[in-house]
């Protein structure tokens, strides 16, 4: 899945958002997750802060990618189902940056755990280009690849001032002698 941050969106001042903390963005979804109901629900959600930079706009969107098992699932249904957490089809100001989507279903046994779990690890956030249509939609255009020249060191120093543990969201799993291990009902830590 992918939850884009409902408060914090670009262009972003210089230097990459200053004001902005990858723990707050966590909190965030976390307290949404748990308003909808993931304190009682069977499976776990591991869940990584990511970002991309738009040319065009200048700004730095923030999302998180996921992986939810269970009664985790239903949990995202019923966030998706909330007017704030859809995607805009009539607004260009809405552009999804407070969307749930599901990006990835695996219906098999998922096999080698650890391949599994990097997926929301991203090894570098990408740039694109966008622009307004002629229906009020943002769209995205031109080819993406990797950011490049000052817009690269500003993300590098922001992400580098975010402690790694601020960047992970764990509901349901805790990190014992370097494992994850699912948690106990009741056990918020991560």
């Amino acid at each position: 899945f992918r939850r884009r941050s409902p408060r914090y969106r670009g262009p972003f001042s210089t230097p990459i958002h200053k004001h902005i903390k990858a723990r707050r963005l966590k909190a965030l979804l976390r307290a949404a997750l748990y308003r909808a109901g993931a304190r009682d629900a069977s499976g776990w959600v591991y869940a990584v802060l990511d970002g991309e930079f738009d040319g065009t706009t200048e700004g730095f969107p923030l999302h998180f990618h996921g992986i939810a098992t269970k009664g985790m699932i239903k949990v995202l249904k019923r966030l998706r189902l909330q007017p704030q957490f859809r995607r805009s089809k009539d607004d260009a100001s809405k552009y999804p940056h407070i969307a749930i989507s599901r990006k990835l279903k695996i219906d098999e046994p998922w096999g080698y755990l650890p391949d599994v779990l990097t997926y929301p690890h991203k090894s570098y956030w990408r740039q694109h280009n966008s622009m307004v249509a002629e229906d009020g939609k943002r769209r995205r255009f031109g080819p993406k690849h990797r950011i490049t020249g000052i817009h690269l060191v500003r993300h590098l120093t922001w992400l580098h001032s975010q402690p790694i543990k601020d960047q992970v969201l764990l509901v349901h799993l805790s990190v014992i002698d370097g494992a994850l291990v699912p948690a106990e009902r009741g056990d918020t830590r991560g």
